[in-house]
């Protein structure tokens, strides 16, 4: 990994699990900032332009499936991963389908598995940067070439 430090969205409205999970992450490679009111979550990620959000679903105000939903239509491209005591079959499939790259559950064994997936949204992140910079080359050349004749 390279010297920065990824960042990172947590929601989740324990305040102490949101500062371990910061902890154990920090060393990883990711700035995780710990958000407890899930109705703050939409301006935060339109003021600091998280790529990748940490969401749990049970949350007071704004439930986590319909905030998920209120992320992916405000940016379809941040990457959202659940990690969620809510472990139904139903709520697994309803996240994925609104949305989520990830569903791990609470209590996790280890945070490695959190951060392999973190690594992975923020992989799926670095390619739709490098995607959209590829078009934005081949729209330059062709308008350059385009002008030249």
């Amino acid at each position: 990994m390279a010297n920065s430090l990824h960042d990172v969205l947590h929601i989740d409205d324990d305040a102490s699990f949101t500062t371990l999970i910061a902890a154990q992450l920090l060393p990883r490679g990711f700035r995780v900032r710990g958000l407890n009111d899930s109705r703050l979550a939409l301006a935060q990620i339109a003021e600091r332009q998280y790529p990748v959000v940490i969401l749990d679903l049970d949350l007071p105000h704004i439930g986590g499936l319909e905030l998920l939903a209120k992320i992916k239509a405000y940016d379809s491209s941040v990457r959202v991963l659940v990690l969620s005591g809510a472990t139904s079959q139903k709520t697994v499939f309803e996240a994925v389908r609104a949305g989520a790259e990830a569903v791990l559950f609470k209590p996790l064994e280890s945070i490695a598995a959190l951060a392999t997936a973190l690594n992975s949204a923020f992989a799926q992140v670095d390619r739709w940067w490098e995607t959209l910079e590829q078009i934005s080359r081949s729209r330059r050349q062709l308008i350059g070439a385009i002008s030249v004749k």
